[in-house]
């Protein structure tokens, strides 16, 4: 089916010539394309002589197609005026056909028009965890060279995207080439869909899950487990509550597990202990979420060691859009800091 829509020579046809190229799937037909006021002079010859027939109307009013080669070499058909409409094929109803099929709290909807470059939209965003995103577009191209144009005008973004093609047939080495350069990939839906094109959201993430193992680390610096955050959490959806010393356990949402401070990057790599981040987020949960100048952990170094902490909270949960904690300040003018997540000692 995904390759029958880039086999379509123009992105309007009738009725009968676009049902017939997508194998009378009359579902994908109803979600995908529009119909016009127009209605078509021509009409496909199924099973004949392989001409473009002619529409030809009947002293009685009913139509039929006869053959248009001269002389006849296929019968005439009787048709119906509805099946000579013009059809028109409309991207933004294709691409909330595809974020339906997939069905995935991963693949966030928002379509919007990408005015640059025709035949693509943006379909919406692929969040594998948190409030981390990637940009997913749909291009189907009906003049040569639209795909190019569509993958420069993307690569020029120097940022990561997926780019969602009918088929990915004829790509070149250099697109390929490219689009490593740009930490990007291109999905051929064929290529992740039934016979009758009915995509695979299992098969789809797999390949997004790929995607997201490849991309760059975006703070080499702090070295941690990665928790698997909701996507779309944000920090008041977090709780976490110490076990022990060197544990918490935390929950976000339908995720809940048991971490320490070595696999949540808060370990002191020269005492193999914990290090001043994981001093102070003891802090924040002796006090239930505040860290004040009456807290027994309090030294002049805490905004560094804030700053820190912060950078390893964020990576750790994939929230990287805002700030893990507010600050305030005392009845003596003093900065204190209050966490956005939930937080509680040990009982």
């Amino acid at each position: 089916m995904w390759k029958n829509l880039e086999l379509l020579p123009q992105p309007e046809s009738n009725k009968a010539f676009i049902l017939e190229h997508f194998l009378k799937d009359s579902n994908f037909v109803g979600k995908c394309f529009d119909p016009t006021k127009e209605f078509s002079n021509s009409f496909p010859c199924a099973g004949g002589c392989g001409c473009i027939k002619r529409v030809a109307e009947l002293p009685d009013k009913s139509l039929v197609a006869v053959c248009g080669e001269s002389p006849s070499m296929c019968e005439d058909v009787p048709i119906e005026r509805e099946d000579t409409r013009i059809l028109s094929f409309n991207l933004r109803k294709t691409a909330g056909f595809i974020t339906e099929a997939l069905a995935t709290p991963h693949i966030v909807k928002d379509i919007q028009a990408v005015p640059t470059c025709a035949g693509m939209v943006r379909v919406g965003f692929y969040t594998p965890r948190g409030t981390i995103k990637f940009p997913v577009y749909l291009h189907v191209a009906f003049e040569n060279g639209e795909r190019q144009h569509a993958l420069n005008s993307l690569i020029l973004t120097k940022e990561p995207f997926i780019l969602l093609l009918p088929t990915q047939d004829g790509l070149a080495v250099g697109e390929t080439n490219a689009l490593k350069t740009a930490n990007s990939m291109i999905i051929g839906l064929d290529r992740y869909s039934d016979e009758r094109g009915i995509l695979k959201p299992a098969d789809m993430l797999a390949v997004l899950t790929g995607f997201y193992k490849i991309q760059p680390d975006p703070d080499p610096e702090v070295d941690c487990q990665l928790f698997d955050t909701p996507p779309g959490a944000e920090w008041k959806d977090i709780t976490i509550k110490f076990t022990d010393g060197h544990t918490v356990r935390i929950t976000c949402k339908s995720v809940t597990g048991v971490f320490g401070y070595f696999q949540m990057g808060m370990n002191d790599a020269r005492k193999a202990a914990p290090n001043k981040q994981w001093d102070l987020l003891q802090g924040f949960a002796e006090e239930r979420g505040q860290f004040t100048w009456e807290n027994s952990r309090a030294n002049r170094g805490q905004k560094k060691q804030k700053q820190s902490l912060k950078a390893a909270m964020q990576k750790f949960f994939g929230i990287f859009d805002s700030d893990p904690f507010d600050d305030f300040k005392d009845h003596k003018g003093r900065i204190c800091y209050r966490s956005k997540f939930n937080i509680s000692p040990e009982d």
